[in-house]
């Protein structure tokens, strides 16, 4: 869990946000009882921009400054390409893609508040039989807003994806270093 990772790296403080609030509050819990810091729980459905706000609205009465967001909410659906339903596509995009833009946006004042923020997406693939859905029109568009702002704005935008990585060396010869 990303949360145990800042925790474990001697965060002294993390929140932490899911749809079900036992879940949440117990991971809360355990987190705090076996890393030290401080972990929040803030139960919130952030699947809709009236969740987004709401919880950013939490955020901001307790922190004026965040350092870090990490936008690692994501659904997948499961139907076969041919019968994905436009439900399915609905929920997949509205909180992989949606979500992601409109709580970034919510916090921007936090953010750009500290000294050098950073926002971390995590990008999300979900297979279709044997074709793959991709949100990333939203990463890409967040991406560009926050790199053509004013140079001296603090929020900067980082992104993983999930996926194969080679760590091999090429084969082919052009890719060969020279002697």
């Amino acid at each position: 869990m990303i949360a145990a990772g800042f925790l474990a790296q001697g965060a002294a403080k993390v929140y932490i946000t899911a749809r079900k609030a036992g879940p949440c509050e117990a991971t809360a819990k355990e987190l705090t009882a076996e890393y030290g810091g401080e972990c929040i729980a803030l139960p919130i459905d952030i699947s809709t921009v009236a969740g987004c706000e709401k919880l950013a609205g939490e955020m901001i009465k307790m922190e004026p400054k965040l350092d870090i967001l990490v936008n690692n909410a994501g659904a997948a659906w499961g139907a076969e390409f041919d019968e994905f339903p436009e439900s399915g596509w609905d929920k997949v995009m509205d909180l992989n893609v949606k979500s992601l833009f409109f709580l970034t946006k919510a916090l921007a004042k936090p953010l750009r508040a500290a000294a050098i923020a950073r926002t971390a997406r995590q990008g999300h693939q979900h297979r279709l039989g044997r074709r793959h859905l991709r949100q990333p029109g939203g990463d890409l568009f967040l991406r560009r807003e926050q790199s053509r702002g004013d140079p001296s704005d603090a929020a900067h935008g980082n992104e993983t994806r999930q996926g194969h990585i080679s760590t091999s060396p090429p084969s082919h010869p052009a890719h060969s270093s020279r002697t």
